[in-house]
């Protein structure tokens, strides 16, 4: 199965967002299927137009905007 969704969405632990914290769907997952859960993350880059912000440091998508070419793969 292939989802589309916000990380916080697709995160093994529970979400904390300044207005909200619950267990999203990918703590659910990760509970069922363990190890068989993975996750792709992807980065856009920043966009003020479209409210893309800069990554929080030290996260996989701060690690993806970080490199200069086109296409890659990070290994995790």
């Amino acid at each position: 199965m292939l989802a589309f969704a916000p990380n916080s969405h697709l995160q093994r632990r529970k979400a904390v967002l300044p207005w909200a914290t619950w267990w999203p769907a990918g703590s659910h997952l990760n509970e069922m299927l363990g190890p068989r859960y993975v996750v792709i993350e992807s980065a856009m880059g920043v966009s003020k137009d479209n409210g893309i912000s800069r990554p929080e440091p030290l996260t996989l998508k701060a690690r993806l905007n970080a490199e200069k070419v086109p296409v890659r793969f990070i290994p995790i």
